[in-house]
């Protein structure tokens, strides 16, 4: 018990630590009228988040940002965070998170800025600070990322998870592939781990329904492993977590923004 409070107060400085601008702005705002701190942290999302079961704070991804670049200054060399995506001039015409971070680096565009630090919040990506020649290029690509987690497939089924283990399948570490990993997402089928015992039934099913009008035989046969067997046949891995199985279909695979890839590795590492 001692060692999750650890990890919680951790978490929590970390995550103080790298507010944005803006972020700071608005907890500032809520602390002075008080009772507003619930409101401020209540988000909506089309798909139900993974919840804290006191041991897993550190494999529960964040998915209301997409990055948080440290951006610095000559004037603020020390730096401040922002926090993509960045969703422009709000309904009611508050600054923006961008325009809030340069007012205090107190410089007019991000080619004046110089990248510090970046993180993430999908744990299989990363990206060495000079891989982007133009800073505005890795904001305007992080801000993409950020929207389509956001929209999470338009409310399609585990799309998170989905998304997560095809970033594995595919070795996948670069933003630009990334997304175009999230705008080719109908290349992969995916069975979540805690379905297989269904898939498993499904597949015995088409088969014949013998099996099930005899209660011996169905009862001698371990529906889960049938469907993990059946999965592996049909050309599924299974991801590092275990938590689900994805497969590469044959449509063609559309690169819009990352170089072409050679054909699937279809071993896992």
């Amino acid at each position: 018990m001692m060692e999750n409070k650890s990890l919680e107060h951790q978490w929590l400085l970390d995550r103080l630590e790298k507010l944005s601008v803006k972020e700071h702005a608005q907890l500032a705002a809520a602390a002075i009228s008080r009772g507003q701190l619930k409101a401020l942290s209540e988000k909506t999302v089309r798909e139900p988040r993974q919840i804290y079961d006191g041991t897993n704070l550190d494999r529960l991804p964040d998915m209301d940002w997409s990055l948080r670049l440290k951006l610095a200054s000559p004037a603020a060399p020390e730096g401040v965070w922002v926090c993509l995506p960045d969703n422009a001039i709000e309904d009611d015409d508050r600054p923006d998170e961008l325009g809030l971070a340069l007012r205090e680096l107190r410089v007019q565009t991000v080619q004046e800025c110089r990248l510090l630090d970046v993180r993430w919040s999908l744990p299989e990506l990363s990206i060495g600070l000079d891989e982007y020649r133009d800073l505005a290029d890795l904001i305007y690509d992080g801000n993409d990322l950020g929207f389509v987690l956001q929209e999470q497939g338009q409310g399609e089924r585990h799309f998170l998870e989905k998304f997560r283990a095809v970033l594995e399948c595919e070795h996948c570490h670069a933003l630009k592939f990334a997304l175009d990993i999230a705008e080719n997402l109908n290349c992969y089928d995916y069975c979540p781990a805690s379905e297989t015992e269904q898939f498993g039934k499904e597949a015995l099913q088409k088969q014949g329904g013998a099996v099930f009008r005899d209660s011996v035989l169905q009862g001698g046969i371990d529906l889960k492993a049938y469907g993990a067997a059946r999965l592996e046949q049909q050309g599924y891995l299974l991801n590092t977590a275990g938590t689900g199985y994805i497969r590469r279909l044959g449509q063609a695979f559309r690169c819009n923004r990352s170089e072409p890839q050679p054909e699937w590795d279809m071993a896992m590492e």
